[in-house]
């Protein structure tokens, strides 16, 4: 099976060597016997130059063959060029060959060289020796199927997976309440804020404890990190008020909801979650109060104002008192409030008294 093959190039026929040994060839009488019936006529007066130069081809991938096959080097022993002729059955070969440097006769030792053989060919033994056997063969086709299936099976596997990572994000981003729109958007947790220094104590983590890793469901004991405020702030969620910055029916409205959902976050994820449920309520209950109208309302909202706008607000109120300006409606009278019996008795009484032309006109 090693032995059948050999390398030539695709251009060997129109080598100017390959020429070289046609036109030997086309010129000996012998071997215009060899290839004619009963004429005694060369190569030349019965076939073309062309054609020489393939019959030419054919005969030296012979001796190529026979020395790739029986030699180990290129070297047949104990030969000489007519050796080479009879290889190849046609006389005169073996010397045509050597005329262009194919072939070296090295009478000295007797034997016949083909020069750089190792270098475009393989012996038939070295070959033998690395050559792979059907069995072998057959398992590396096995491996390269089960390889390629293997990669169509992964391709489909990070397709579904990949996925299903993308349907998850969108699913947390769902349950994410947005930071802006109406009451219809608001979730149902949570109430109005509760500036207690006492919850923020309360809610502080014990020494040396961390951050739970990965990701877990809600609890009804769950707290967020000491530096919560801060951290929200980092995430563009300013919770006003003092530390822990959240009052505690806050988180223990936003623990409840959440714990009956079933969710899994990590520590990071709930707080942002608790962060915007805590804005969102508060946004909800302001909402409410200024559709509720009247005093109330502004009372209220100035529980939520900034620090320096109360002071503005105060500062205003402490001039108007000394300048005799109370606002109307600051002093938490009524302007349309009931009158008494004598003031409704004395306004009764100038109007139907004599005097109400006193100004000089005929009462007539």
């Amino acid at each position: 099976m090693a032995g059948e093959w050999i390398k030539m190039r695709t251009s060997l026929v129109t080598s100017p060597k390959v020429n070289g040994i046609a036109r030997i060839l086309e010129r000996s009488a012998d071997v215009g016997r060899m290839f004619s019936i009963n004429r005694d006529m060369t190569l030349s007066q019965i076939v073309t130059r062309n054609v020489t130069r393939n019959v030419t081809v054919s005969l030296l991938l012979t001796v190529w063959a026979a020395a790739n096959e029986h030699t180990s080097d290129g070297v047949f022993q104990n030969a000489d060029l007519s050796d080479i002729d009879d290889i190849v059955g046609v006389p005169g070969f073996g010397a045509a060959m050597a005329s262009v440097g194919w072939v070296i006769h090295d009478t000295d030792n007797d034997c016949v060289i083909l020069p750089n053989f190792n270098e475009y060919n393989t012996s038939g033994n070295l070959r033998s020796a690395t050559a792979k056997t059907n069995a072998q063969r057959q398992k590396e086709f096995r491996d390269r199927k089960k390889q390629q299936e293997s990669n169509v099976t992964n391709n489909v596997t990070n397709d579904v997976t990949g996925n299903r990572r993308e349907e998850k994000r969108r699913e947390d981003l769902k349950d994410k309440p947005p930071l802006s729109g109406g009451l219809d958007e608001i979730p149902p947790e949570g109430l109005a804020e509760d500036k207690s220094d006492e919850i923020a104590e309360r809610h502080q983590a014990p020494p040396g404890a961390g951050e739970p890793s990965g990701k877990f469901p809600m609890w009804e004991g769950w707290n967020p990190s000491p530096d919560f405020q801060r951290r929200a702030a980092l995430w563009n969620r300013i919770l006003t008020g003092p530390v822990p910055g959240f009052a505690e029916h806050e988180l223990a409205s936003f623990t409840d909801y959440w714990a009956s959902e079933g969710k899994v976050f990590t520590q990071t994820q709930w707080e942002q979650k608790f962060a915007d449920s805590v804005l969102y309520e508060r946004k909800r209950t302001n909402q409410l109060e200024q559709k509720s109208g009247g005093n109330h309302a502004g009372n209220n909202n100035d529980a939520g104002e900034s620090a320096a706008l109360r002071q503005v607000r105060e500062a205003r109120a402490e001039w108007e008192q000394q300048q005799g300006l109370d606002a109307v409606g600051n002093h938490g009278g009524n302007l349309f409030e009931p009158l008494g019996d004598q003031e409704r008795n004395d306004a009764r009484s100038n109007l139907d008294g004599s005097d109400r032309f006193h100004d000089g006109h005929p009462s007539g």
